[in-house]
């Protein structure tokens, strides 16, 4: 009787353990880097005709690509997904460690990579959920918190987490043609990631680590009969957004979505 309870303590420990990493986990990427680390020399933040780095809307400005070595490199110690401020622009985009455990801009794990080509709709985000297995990173990565696939690696790799699944959905959504964003946010007081598609006037919301029920739905989810999610942040191939509103919204496309800048730097840095 011992070694039972023994054995079933030990389980219930496993299983509080595993709820308080994946928590940890999503609540880490939430995090601001403090500006003055990035050390940006003047040269390289000025006005110029150069368009090979990132655009910052608010300041007009481009950062060019050694400048934003240097900021990822200021972050190369983080965990989690870091936010960039500069010059009074705030969290102007956004970088996270990849499997490479370097850090990355976020709109550059959207690879344009494209599994194959259809012209439904439907078919990536039910190829996804029969194909890749819902794990959180600790498992997949040796106690690391936070590890990001590009979409060709998610769509490779068979497990991954909520912002893996996102990024590979989305990808593959831009190569057919739609409008569809990787959201970062909330749901249920959790933090997550998931796709928000921005189709013929309307918002649908792709859960993309759902695994069931999904042949047999007749249309995609609109974000306003979806209430449990709330969003803070969403990027695609080239822009980042930041919800500057009420995160209680399920809407993707009204004024209180700041667009804070445009990257075309790709996935060399």
């Amino acid at each position: 009787m011992r070694s039972v309870y023994y054995l079933t303590a030990l389980i219930l420990c496993i299983i509080v353990g595993l709820s308080f990493i994946g928590r940890y986990l999503i609540r880490g990427m939430f995090f601001s880097v403090d500006p003055a680390l990035l050390a940006v020399g003047k040269s390289a933040t000025k006005k110029s005709t150069r368009k090979k780095g990132i655009y910052i809307y608010q300041s007009k400005q481009w950062l060019h690509k050694p400048v934003v070595k240097k900021m990822l490199y200021a972050s190369r110690k983080e965990k989690s997904m870091v936010f960039y401020s500069l010059n009074g622009a705030k969290e102007f985009t956004a970088s996270a460690t990849g499997t490479d455990l370097k850090h990355h801009i976020v709109n550059s794990y959207l690879v344009g990579f494209i599994p194959f080509r259809t012209k439904n709709t439907w078919i990536p985000w039910q190829t996804l959920a029969r194909k890749k297995t819902y794990q959180i990173d600790q498992l997949t990565y040796k106690g690391r918190p936070d590890v990001w696939q590009t979409s060709k690696q998610a769509y490779k790799i068979t497990r991954g987490d909520c912002e893996d699944h996102a990024i590979a959905l989305a990808d593959w959504l831009i190569g057919m043609g739609n409008d569809a964003r990787v959201v970062v946010g909330t749901y249920k007081g959790e933090g997550h990631a998931w796709v928000v598609l921005l189709k013929a006037g309307k918002e649908f919301i792709l859960e993309a680590t759902q695994k069931s029920n999904i042949n047999t739905m007749i249309r995609f989810p609109l974000a306003t009969q979806m209430p449990g999610y709330h969003p803070s942040y969403m990027f695609n191939r080239t822009h980042f957004w930041k919800n500057t509103g009420s995160r209680i919204t399920s809407n993707y496309s009204s004024s209180k979505w700041i667009k804070k800048s445009r990257y075309n730097l790709g996935y060399s840095i």
